[in-house]
């Protein structure tokens, strides 16, 4: 029985982390009364955790994250007099987060010879094993799962100086999007 789990062949597991970020900006002064303004940034991180969600404590059933996330911003500020500036600003925001069991890749049922589950290939990997007084075993039973998220912002703003007094005035109109999936119990 033991000969069909991964943690009899795999010594001490390592946490591995990898997190690179880029980040773009450009200025621009287009006349004495307009500026644009253009940002950008990329992030990424892949981790591998050997110990994570339910069973903690056994080796090879541990979880690939894969997070990404984008933001681009552009803005024009426009001065009409030295006390009245106009500002338009549009921004774009993207985040993606991925989680796969470490057996990802295994068919464990048709290994097993239960091909009658008739999983997915992205619900491939070991059904969780819990009996009481022992640790589980098994892949986490609420992966894979996979999420993204967008935001789109506008705003725009009119600011007057009057004397000692700043008044300012303005909008800000957002669209967000969230979309996911959790397979939660499907390897059985």
């Amino acid at each position: 029985v033991l000969a069909l789990f991964p943690f009899t062949s795999q010594a001490q597991p390592v946490l591995t982390d990898s997190a690179p970020q880029v980040s773009a900006r450009a200025d621009a002064k287009l006349g004495r009364r307009h500026e644009i303004n253009a940002r950008y940034t990329f992030s990424t991180q892949d981790l591998f955790e050997p110990y994570a969600e339910e069973a903690q404590s056994i080796p090879g059933f541990g979880n690939f994250v894969d997070n990404r996330g984008h933001s681009a911003m552009l803005h024009h500020t426009r001065a009409f007099t030295p006390t009245a500036l106009h500002s338009l600003r549009a921004g774009f925001t993207r985040s993606l987060r991925g989680v796969r069991p470490q057996n990802h890749l295994r068919d464990i049922g048709r290994e097993w010879g239960v091909s009658w589950l008739n999983v997915q290939p992205r619900d491939f990997g070991y059904p969780l094993i819990n009996v009481q007084g022992f640790s589980s075993i098994g892949d986490a039973t609420p992966l894979p799962l996979g999420r993204s998220g967008n935001t789109y912002q506008l705003t725009e703003s009119l600011q007057f100086q009057r004397g000692k007094h700043l008044l300012k005035f303005g909008a800000d109109a957002r669209r967000q999007e969230a979309n996911g999936f959790l397979d939660y119990f499907s390897r059985g």
